[in-house]
């Protein structure tokens, strides 16, 4: 038989500084194991950008919401040159799925896709307040079926 086991510990300082994100707009971002979530910027008229994110290449699910006004979503391939607005799969109700290119408040819409880049804009008259979008890993945002 061996004798007792020694357990190494990295020496102590200080924590590794947290993790940066480089092309994003937004008001906040939140990284939690496999998600990343960007709080948008207030938009003030159509074509503001509230949400950019530069590199989503490791994410293929991605959820948008907003307290409100309208939002539509632009997504690249190159990280360049921008789409026309896409198609979100609305879920206000259990079975009943709507595809979408414009968001309306307080509902949760889904897109799903490998991209370089993703933009939210306002898409109308109407501000865009507290817009949230969260990129994950297919099946990993919980997604209603």
């Amino acid at each position: 038989m061996s004798g007792p086991q020694v357990l190494m510990f990295p020496p102590a300082g200080p924590p590794p500084p947290p993790p940066t994100f480089e092309g994003v707009i937004g008001a906040g971002v939140s990284a939690q194991g496999s998600s990343l979530t960007v709080f948008g910027v207030p938009g003030t008229g159509p074509g503001d950008t509230v949400i950019e994110i530069g590199d989503v290449q490791r994410f293929n699910e991605f959820a948008l919401q907003s307290r409100l006004g309208t939002m539509e979503v632009l997504v690249s391939l190159d990280g360049v040159t921008f789409s026309p607005p896409i198609a979100m799969e609305e879920k206000s109700k259990p079975n009943w799925d709507f595809m979408e290119v414009e968001t309306t408040a307080n509902i949760q819409y889904y897109f799903f896709g490998n991209f370089k880049a993703i933009r939210v804009q306002q898409s109308a008259s109407s501000n865009v307040a507290d817009s949230v979008l969260t990129a994950g890993k297919m099946g990993s945002l919980g997604r209603p079926r």
